[in-house]
């Protein structure tokens, strides 16, 4: 069975494209990896080896009382929900989840694009939920006999003043910032593991953000249900840097890792399979750069 690469970019550069899918393309074959990238519109320039499908997100960043008007229909429509069993599920449902993927912030639309295109796609075996702007590849991140989700942590704790630590604040309150204070945050930009594994993700993360759908930034959502517990999919969390992923989102991490001949690697000399946010390091901008201009 192939492999999937599934990412959500609107609103996004076209060498952040390139740069994405050409740094793929040379880890991973079309044959063993597709490429899917859900997108308001396919990139300018030269054509990339990957598919993309159109999103229904209609978000309206600019047009405040349209944003209003489709936020407070979001609202009372998951209250709803969350009130009455015959509206939770069935068409009243799908209609609630119709109206989320068109008409909330993109961040969280994209889960239920997620869902969609993966309930119709079942020829998969391993899957990985990216972020599409900042991140590249350099080597294989698709492990034989993967049973379980990997979340990846990014070298932020909570309660040591970052945004993680603010993001969380202002969703659930300060007390509970203090009683996970110290806790490691996962990132929640790139998510890997089985089709089945990562279909509950989602159907547990929708279904836990969807009472509350305005809470707060997503990653803060997300933690916060990991903490909780409860979850129907199995999961391992990787250190940062030295496991698949490098997260470049503070300095603690950039210190972690060098260039050399045309690649990022860890301080010891190994080649770091995925960089997410290697556009907060301008030493890197020629590695980018290379690839989106291939």
């Amino acid at each position: 069975m192939k492999n999937l690469v599934l990412g959500f970019a609107t609103n996004q550069p076209p060498a952040a494209f390139a740069t994405f899918v050409n740094s793929l393309r040379k880890v991973y074959t079309a044959d063993q990896c597709d490429v899917v990238l859900i997108v308001d519109s396919p990139p300018d320039g030269p054509a990339l080896d990957a598919n993309y499908v159109s999103t229904r997100n209609v978000y309206p960043h600019r047009h405040v009382i349209a944003r209003r008007s489709k936020s407070l229909f979001i609202r009372l429509a998951s209250s709803a929900a969350s009130a009455s069993k015959s509206l939770s599920s069935g068409p009243a449902r799908a209609i609630l989840d119709e109206a989320m993927e068109r008409w909330h912030h993109p961040h969280y639309a994209r889960w239920l694009a997620y869902r969609r295109f993966l309930r119709d796609h079942s020829e998969y075996e391993q899957i990985l939920l990216t972020d599409v702007r900042d991140v590249l590849f350099q080597g294989e991140f698709f492990l034989p006999d993967v049973k379980s989700v990997q979340l990846f942590e990014q070298d932020e704790f909570y309660g040591t003043g970052n945004c993680d630590s603010d993001w969380y604040q202002h969703a659930w309150g300060t007390d509970a910032l203090n009683r996970i204070s110290s806790r490691p945050a996962i990132c929640i930009g790139t998510i890997l593991g089985p089709r089945d594994q990562i279909l509950m993700l989602i159907d547990d993360f929708i279904a836990y953000f969807s009472p509350a759908p305005f809470r707060g930034v997503e990653q803060a959502i997300f933690n916060r249900m990991l903490f909780d517990g409860d979850l129907r999919f199995d999961y391992v969390v990787n250190h940062n840097v030295e496991g698949l992923v490098a997260t470049l989102s503070n300095l603690e991490a950039i210190d972690q890792i060098v260039s050399s001949a045309g690649l990022i690697r860890t301080a010891a000399g190994k080649i770091i399979p995925v960089v997410h946010m290697y556009d907060r390091v301008d030493a890197l901008a020629p590695i980018a750069s290379s690839y989106a201009h291939q």
